[in-house]
């Protein structure tokens, strides 16, 4: 089985790369897909939520008031629970490249993106689709196990936490599908902006 590894075998040749810093039209295209992604992604953690706490699901929503404080702290919500599902949606794949690498993963924040990268490593096809589904996996199971248990005032937050970021793993998701369609030898490269596959 293929290791990570620091050097690009000498057989190994670039089959392709999505480049961030130059495909403006892709970055573009996967922030549309990310907001979309936002409606499927809210319907199924609702239902998730309704399935766990039928007593509470409609009781709940009954309770919301709008008014301009309630609009305020909404939007302060919004915005500190997207921080911290950044923080952890990075530091999922980070976790999982110091797993596979034993060395420390690099981080940054864009405009449009943030980013965990190894990009002195070229990982094995299944390990690079482990580090890419990290976060959607384990934050979606979090979120769910967190709506069978938390209080009530805490529910809006954990909503927001797994629907955001299963909306943002759309470039996960679009890395993943174009690694399953590859042979188990290829060797992915993250260098956080760019993503290449050698075969």
């Amino acid at each position: 089985m293929l290791k990570p590894q620091q050097v690009l075998p000498e057989n190994y040749r670039q089959a392709g790369t999505l480049d961030l810093r130059k495909d403006t039209r892709m970055l573009i295209l996967m922030n549309v897909a990310a907001l979309i992604l936002l409606i499927p992604s809210g319907w199924f953690f609702w239902r998730m939520f309704i399935w766990l706490r039928p007593d509470l699901a409609w009781s709940w929503t009954d309770s919301f008031e709008v008014d301009i404080v309630g609009s305020i702290l909404l939007i302060v919500v919004v915005l500190l629970v997207n921080l911290l599902m950044l923080i952890l949606h990075e530091a999922a794949h980070g976790a999982f490249f110091w797993l596979f690498t034993r060395s420390r993963p690099v981080f940054a924040l864009k405009t449009f993106y943030a980013y965990a990268a190894a990009p002195d490593w070229y990982l094995p096809r299944d390990l690079y689709l482990i580090v890419s589904m990290a976060p959607l996996v384990l934050i979606s199971l979090l979120s769910i196990l967190l709506l069978a248990f938390v209080p009530q005032w805490m529910i809006l937050s954990v909503l927001i936490l797994a629907v955001c970021n299963a909306a943002g793993s759309t470039g996960d998701l679009v890395v993943a599908f174009w690694l399953l369609r590859q042979p188990k030898t290829c060797l992915a490269n993250d260098q956080g902006d760019a993503f290449s596959l050698y075969l």
